[in-house]
């Protein structure tokens, strides 16, 4: 008997996911996608959990195990676009030792709306230094751009969302 691994899978590179990790749930982004090379020819996905710097391992994960999490991506392009990022750069305007790290995080229901904690949060992602000193007149600081950017794709966002959140929030000289 043949497995057929050609068949399209649920998810594809890039794609944000929810799954169990431990005891939590976790939002993982998949960045490989394994075919049915699991018991059964179960299709395996290899994803990075999306969380803090010190957690960005591989995992591989069987298909089953995951559930779109794109809804919540799209929540966060909209939330960090319509005044989030502005309200995250406002923590670190001094700089100095302990600057502060943020998470985004959802509702415990998915239900809720995108918000910000200092602290880590059970399905967030995050946790890298807020750039110091980025924002200029409630828009971002243009010789911070390139590392607000980078910044940006530590909540897991992709090149084309970080330039569209850029885009609504402005830059200023």
């Amino acid at each position: 008997m043949s497995i057929s691994t050609s068949s399209k899978g649920k998810f594809s590179v890039g794609d944000w996911a929810d799954m169990r990790y431990g005891a939590q749930r976790r939002i993982v982004k998949v960045v490989e996608d394994r075919g049915g090379l699991g018991v059964g020819g179960r299709r395996l996905y290899s994803v990075i959990p999306i969380q803090s710097s010190e957690e960005r391992r591989v995992v591989e994960m069987p298909e089953e195990k995951l559930q779109p999490a794109n809804d919540f991506r799209r929540d966060v392009v909209d939330y960090l676009g319509s005044g989030g990022l502005v309200e995250i750069l406002k923590r670190n305007l001094s700089g100095g030792k302990n600057q502060p790290r943020v998470w985004l995080h959802q509702g415990p229901a998915g239900d809720q709306e995108i918000a910000y904690r200092l602290s880590p949060v059970e399905r967030g992602v995050g946790g890298e230094v807020v750039p110091f000193y980025a924002l200029m007149d409630d828009r971002v600081f243009l010789g911070k751009r390139v590392e607000v950017a980078d910044y940006l794709i530590t909540f897991g966002l992709d090149r084309l969302e970080v330039e569209e959140i850029i885009k609504m929030v402005g830059t200023s000289p």
